[in-house]
């Protein structure tokens, strides 16, 4: 069984492919990053008082919505199933993205990735 340090260089794309794609990729991550950062510039002007950065709120509020599900309880547990679809979509993609470079590489092993691919398909 070949583990996640055996990975071979898969020869999908062409080399100018792939220096294309991390350009574009690179790209893509300094325009969402400066668009992300007026965003969270404009929020935090908001309000004066100071907050401390607590990552384990936000990472609870982010994958169990618990400030959604105080206002209103039936559009709260369809809100989750549509954050949770998006969440698992950008999995699937970082997982294509991954594969496009490295041969049999599995972010969560195969049969929870088609577990994935199968919720996608339903949805």
């Amino acid at each position: 069984m070949k583990g996640i340090y055996h990975l071979k260089i898969l020869h999908m794309l062409t080399l100018p492919e792939r220096i294309l794609f991390i350009i574009a990729l690179l790209l893509s991550a300094y325009f969402s990053y400066r668009n992300f950062s007026a965003v969270f510039e404009a929020i935090k002007s908001g309000r004066d008082e100071k907050r401390k950065f607590n990552l384990w709120r936000g990472i609870q509020a982010f994958f169990l919505q618990r400030p959604v599900f105080k206002a209103r309880f039936i559009t709260s547990v369809f809100h989750f199933f549509v954050v949770w679809a998006f969440i698992i979509y950008a999995f699937v993609n970082l997982q294509d993205v991954l594969r496009g470079y490295f041969r049999e590489f599995n972010l969560f092993g195969k049969p929870l990735y088609r577990c994935f691919l199968i919720s996608l398909r339903m949805s």
